[in-house]
């Protein structure tokens, strides 16, 4: 009997981030509309030239929800270019696919704005710090003490992403707490780069892409990586803010109520239509969706984290 069109599984596949270098792991995430029992997902990434980097396999949880890990250390990512991951659900004809940026060493930021890639993911070689022009949103990879300068002069601002970022309950208002969470801060210190490169990223917030028109849904998606239970209050659990730098006189904020728990490895998907806390609609810019959580006792937590992404919404 011929397949109907109300048979065919609808799929979406996306990455964690649109650009890449060498040793850099790639999450793998996406949907199956109509889950069948037994039924795999395969994903063949291809670089610029059409060569099979990866080939995997997996299945789709009862939700239809799958996430798998790509590291990029094989000898065969070494092209720099656009790179496609194409999915494929069991027999079905129709697949999915989204493309994203590699290259086994850092370009430049310009040439990797050219290639398509959004200014608030351009990557930096180590030593490096982003800094975002504040009159045309173009990139810089600068010093730290540069990049101080430049900030104290009102030149651009530090946008970080997938930012994870943690202080104890004592000190969740204090100005060094403040200093860590925040991405546009203006006094750079070393404890976003040690929280980095030391901690685990236990939440995962990523969005359906990274550049909106003004009015469009933006999809969010949270997911838990860890082996336990995360933990977010009664209160908002996702925070929105924009447009950077946060000292415009113009900028708001938006909040998310979504579910107070998330157990291991599931994801929660819920979406904002645009409009800021008085239900009017945003400015373009660049905006940060974070999230405060917490791990262990879900009553009295001993630490808070945080864990942020941006989006840039233009017009």
């Amino acid at each position: 009997m011929p397949a109907t069109f109300a048979q065919i599984p609808a799929l979406t596949v996306h990455t964690d981030k649109k650009s890449y270098v060498k040793g850099d792991t790639i999450i793998v995430s996406g949907r199956v509309e109509a889950v069948v029992a037994g039924t795999p997902i395969t994903i063949q990434i291809l670089d610029s030239t059409y060569n099979i980097v990866n080939l995997t396999t997996t299945y789709p949880a009862a939700n239809g929800t799958f996430s798998f890990n790509v590291t990029t250390m094989d000898p065969k990512w070494k092209a720099c270019g656009t790179y496609t991951a194409i999915m494929q659900y069991g027999l079905s004809q129709v697949g999915a696919r989204t493309t994203f940026y590699f290259c086994d060493s850092v370009p430049a930021p310009l040439k990797q704005l050219k290639s398509g890639i959004p200014a608030n993911e351009i990557k930096c070689n180590q030593g490096l710090v982003l800094i975002i022009k504040t009159s045309d949103n173009s990139p810089a990879c600068v010093k730290p003490q540069t990049a101080q300068k430049l900030i104290n002069r009102g030149w651009g601002s530090i946008l970080y992403h997938s930012v994870l970022w943690s202080c104890p309950p004592s000190m969740l208002k204090s100005v060094t707490c403040y200093l860590i969470a925040q991405s546009d801060h203006t006094s750079l210190t070393q404890s976003i780069g040690q929280l980095e490169g030391n901690m685990t990223f236990p939440l995962i917030i990523a969005t359906d892409k990274s550049t909106y028109k003004v009015g469009e849904q933006v999809i969010i998606e949270i997911k838990n990586v860890s082996k336990e239970p995360l933990w977010f209050g009664s209160n908002v659990k996702i925070f929105i803010s924009g447009p950077l730098p946060r000292h415009d006189p113009t900028s708001c904020c938006a909040g998310l109520t979504i579910i107070s728990s998330l157990p291991p490895n599931e994801t929660n998907t819920t979406s904002w239509d645009q409009l800021d806390q008085y239900s009017k609609p945003v400015k373009e810019g660049f905006y940060e969706i974070d999230s405060l959580y917490w791990s262990g006792d879900p009553v009295n937590p001993k630490d808070y984290f945080g864990a942020s992404t941006l989006i840039h919404i233009v017009k």
